[in-house]
């Protein structure tokens, strides 16, 4: 299990997965809904599948790929989106009637 946050550019790093043995791993990838105002966070749920096999002269090799809500991507990438609540103010105003 792993937790990140952006990079102020958007840029989500997760640290490196070492594997030993070959097989079929799956992660699941969602974005945590924070607390900012006016912020509605994707509920997009990423399927991570990385294959890993054995090529018997030694090495492993890892090939990931992705899912989104079923469908098959090829990256990762949460769309998020921003509106400030509305507001109203109260104008005030006087009459001067002379004469």
């Amino acid at each position: 299990v792993d937790t990140k946050t952006n990079a102020g550019t958007g840029a989500i790093q997760f640290a490196p997965i070492e594997f030993t043995t070959a097989g079929v791993y799956t992660y699941t990838i969602v974005e945590t809904t924070g607390s900012l105002g006016g912020i509605a966070y994707d509920p997009a749920v990423y399927t991570v599948t990385v294959t890993v096999t054995d090529d018997l002269q030694g090495h492993l090799n890892a090939v990931a790929s992705y899912q989104k809500d079923g469908v098959d991507v090829t990256s990762i990438q949460f769309n998020n989106s921003y509106k400030a609540a509305p507001t109203d103010v109260v104008l005030n105003a006087t009459k001067v009637l002379e004469g």
